[in-house]
C-alpha cells in the first residue's frame, strides 16, 4: 500500500496540493466574489503530476531490481504452515 501511494498517488497529487496550499495562503489578494481556485494553472499542474509519476516509474525501474543477471525470481508463496515466504532470487 505504501508503494502504491508513493509511486502513483503522491506524484500526481503533490503539484495540486502545493498549488492549493499556495492559493489558500494567497487568497486575500484576490478580488471579492472571485473564485480563488477558478483560474488555476490546471494544465501545468497535470503536466507536473504526470512528469513526477513518470520520474517515479524510472527511478523504481532503475533501483528496484535486486537480482544478478541469470538469476531466476521465485515469487512469494504460502508454506505448509500457512506462513508467507517472501519472494527471492536464486
Amino acid at each position: 500500500m505504501t508503494r502504491l501511494f508513493l509511486q502513483y498517488v503522491l506524484p500526481m497529487a503533490l503539484p495540486f496540493a502545493i498549488w492549493l496550499a499556495w492559493a489558500w495562503f494567497d487568497r486575500h489578494k484576490h478580488e471579492e466574489g472571485k473564485k480563488w481556485w477558478g483560474d488555476g494553472p490546471w494544465f501545468w499542474l497535470l503536466v507536473a503530476g504526470v512528469g513526477l509519476t513518470v520520474a517515479g516509474f524510472v527511478v523504481a525501474a532503475l533501483i528496484d531490481y535486486q537480482g544478478r543477471p541469470g538469476q531466476i525470481y521465485e515469487p512469494p508463496y504460502l508454506d505448509e504452515s500457512g506462513r508467507v515466504v517472501p519472494g527471492r532470487f536464486r
